[in-house]
């Protein structure tokens, strides 16, 4: 949290230090990034914007289905076959891909293709290989030079209205 700590200077002549302040930044975000600068805002708070490109991952995809029906018989597949628990799941963060059954993320294509050979072996058929980030940035929110109260405003925020998020010191 910050506090405000007069310098020796200050100290010495009798005056206070400007309060200390601190960076904090919010996301990533693939979805929704507006939303959540909207409920900073209201929150009397000044975010800026900030986007990076997302790096490179593969992602073993069934799908996308043409609809939520289809996705359920897919899941219901899966299961029958006996995956382990929480080797798969369904799509959730990239529109492109939905509704689709996501059975794995990697950093690499090759490592992402080992999976796919691994997961044929074990009965599933119309898996494939696809760049899970290509063309997309993550948005973050940078919140600089905040002070004790709007560290305060910040942590008042429901959750939800964050993204579910937490607010971490700023990367440069």
């Amino acid at each position: 949290m910050p506090t405000t700590v007069p310098s020796a200077a200050a100290a010495a002549r009798g005056t206070p230090a400007a309060p200390a302040t601190v960076c904090l930044q919010l996301g990533p975000y693939t979805t929704s990034p507006a939303a959540v600068g909207a409920a900073l805002r209201a929150a009397g708070l000044s975010p800026v914007a900030r986007q990076h490109a997302l790096p490179a991952q593969w992602m073993v995809l069934m799908g996308p289905y043409p609809d939520a029906a289809a996705l359920h018989r897919k899941l219901a597949e899966l299961r029958a076959l006996k995956l382990p628990a929480g080797s798969y799941a369904p799509v959730v963060d990239r529109p492109r891909w939905e509704p689709g059954v996501s059975l794995g993320v990697f950093s690499s294509r090759a490592a992402a293709e080992q999976e796919l050979t691994r997961l044929r072996g074990h009965g599933v058929g119309s898996a494939h290989v696809v760049q899970r980030n290509a063309g997309f940035e993550a948005a973050y929110w940078r919140l600089d030079g905040l002070d004790a109260a709007g560290a305060a405003r910040l942590r008042e925020l429901d959750a939800a209205a964050l993204g579910h998020r937490t607010p971490q010191p700023c990367q440069p």
